[in-house]
């Protein structure tokens, strides 16, 4: 389940949902780990990416872990497989389906983790 769009104070009570956007280090900060782990070349000056990417964070999606961590799932499932490959981009890891790959349960070996690790991660 998504979580409930941030609430700007300075905006509270004039009826508009203000949406801010996320640091420039966290968009490019995602953008470069997915670059890096799924061996794509993504720009995070990219309109579209910085919308995705806004979108999750103004949902409270604050810390660049939690996008690493869904980069990591889905390349540890996607990443060579002919079909699901081609979803290795911004549009599809950081867009209204973030929350669920983010819980969704690891799937494959024992050592996931380590997976992770071996590919640049930090949890």
């Amino acid at each position: 389940m998504p979580k409930e769009p941030k609430k700007c104070p300075h905006c509270h009570g004039t009826g508009f949902e203000v949406l801010h956007p996320a640091p420039a280090s966290l968009v490019q900060g995602a953008i470069e780990y997915l670059n890096k782990t799924a061996g794509t070349n993504f720009r995070w000056t990219n309109r579209k990416v910085k919308e995705a990417i806004n979108a999750r964070y103004n949902e409270d999606w604050l810390d660049i872990k939690d996008y690493q961590l869904v980069v990591d799932k889905k390349c540890q499932e996607w990443l060579n497989d002919g079909e699901f490959e081609r979803y290795l981009q911004p549009s599809t890891l950081f867009g209204p389906k973030f929350g669920q790959y983010h819980g969704q349960k690891w799937t494959g070996t024992p050592g996931q983790r380590d997976w992770s690790k071996k590919h640049g991660g930090s949890y």
